[in-house]
């Protein structure tokens, strides 16, 4: 990706964005900002929150509060801007 970066989307000022699942906030520098890949990034570590245990086929739903989810997208968007520009999604 360093390599398609460099040689295509640098030199033709393109814009890139990247999908990330389970990347910790201490790596999202191999994704964005100066020697990431892509521009920007969707951060989807906040999104299955209200998951814990497989049983059997099925993960189990918990009970959360808009808090709690206010509380993980304001801190991935604080943590993705120090690193880079993020993209936003909204549900």
């Amino acid at each position: 990706m360093g390599e398609l970066k460099n040689e295509v989307f640098d030199p033709l000022d393109c814009i890139t964005v990247s999908e990330a699942v389970d990347v910790p906030y201490s790596s999202l520098g191999d994704y964005i900002g100066e020697q990431g890949c892509f521009s920007m990034m969707f951060d989807f570590s906040y999104t299955n929150f209200d998951l814990e245990g497989k049983d059997e086929k099925w993960y189990k739903r918990k009970a959360w509060t808009a808090e709690e989810f206010r509380e993980l997208l304001f801190k991935s968007q604080e943590e993705i801007q120090k690193t880079g520009w993020p993209a936003c999604i909204s549900f």
